[in-house]
């Protein structure tokens, strides 16, 4: 929970974002580094979502079930919290990239996205039949496709400009 914490504390710190495309794109790689390192705590997570819930099962007194009950939603919280920021941040600063003009750079960016969380979206991938999962996932993938719309809309709307300006 403590890197969670810090890692919010991170994410809201740094809300700027610079005007210089190589400024961005520095932001951009340390932005990406910082979702590794929440791609790889994800394991860590849902072991600990999963075995809070074990021990939710296996309790008898309600008071213990209603505190495992508050810990595992403050985690899930604290999660889709930062998860949401991560993402919010990653399209500002692809937006930013390509407000500066560097448009081959902000799809090479949305590409090298796209490369990363395609393994997330195989269909080979197994859901356990855990219902919490399930559902975590379903949002995941709204996120996604919240994500994505926009960017391929704000793309089109900037060309549709470009072509209107140029006719």
């Amino acid at each position: 929970m403590e890197w969670l914490e810090e890692s919010e504390k991170s994410l809201d710190s740094e809300l700027e974002i610079a005007n210089d495309p190589d400024k961005i794109k520095t932001q951009l790689a340390q932005h990406k580094e910082f979702q590794k390192s929440l791609g790889a705590k994800h394991s860590v997570y849902d072991t600990t979502n999963r075995t809070g819930r074990s021990l939710k099962e296996k309790t008898s007194l309600a008071d213990d079930n209603l505190k495992l009950d508050d810990m595992l939603s403050e985690l899930r919280d604290k999660w889709d919290t930062i998860c949401g920021k991560s993402v919010e941040r990653q399209n500002k600063l692809e937006e930013a990239l390509l407000f500066s003009g560097q448009f081959t750079d902000a799809l090479q960016a949305l590409i090298d996205w796209l490369y990363r969380v395609e393994p997330q979206l195989a269909e080979d991938q197994p859901v356990h039949g855990d219902i919490d999962l399930v559902m975590n996932l379903i949002d995941n993938h709204k996120v996604l496709l919240s994500g994505t719309f926009y960017f391929i809309l704000f793309d089109y709307s900037e060309c549709t400009g470009n072509v209107n300006h140029l006719n």
